[in-house]
């Protein structure tokens, strides 16, 4: 018995990692008195010849080292094909109270900078082999201001 299963455990492949690779095309979708709402798609690559399936991303967004928005979702599941790249749709709103510390400092921020600088930290989890990863997500990125 144990010949017979030492050889199937010996050619099961174990899963590399699915690869964070950037955020692109960050689209402003509606500025009000209070937020920024805005959409965005992080890239990811999944190096496996199996597929697999995106279950949670959360994502925090920093600006100037204070959070200004959060993403953490879990209701949607994307599925992932083998050997290629994908692409998982973000939608965000932005405090402008968070932005300047006040409602007021972040109307100023908006009518001064034509752009912000934004750092997107968290993570999605992904299945592959039936086994859950967290790929991180690390990126800097610009939201241009119109």
């Amino acid at each position: 018995m144990v010949l017979i299963v030492a050889p199937w455990l010996l050619s099961c492949n174990r899963p590399e990692a699915v690869e964070f690779k950037r955020i692109t095309n960050t689209k402003i979708l509606k500025i009000s008195s209070k937020s920024i709402l805005f959409d965005a798609e992080a890239h990811f690559y999944n190096p496996n010849n199996v597929r697999g399936q995106v279950r949670e991303v959360s994502v925090d967004v920093m600006y100037n080292g204070r959070k200004v928005a959060e993403l953490n979702r879990q209701d949607e599941r994307l599925d992932v094909a083998k050997e290629s790249d994908f692409v998982v749709p973000l939608k965000l709103s932005i405090s402008l109270k968070q932005v300047g510390k006040s409602l007021l400092g972040g109307l100023l921020t908006l009518a001064t900078d034509k752009e912000l600088k934004l750092n997107y930290v968290g993570y999605a989890q992904v299945k592959v082999y039936g086994f859950n990863h967290k790929v991180p997500i690390d990126y800097v990125g610009v939201l241009v201001l119109k």
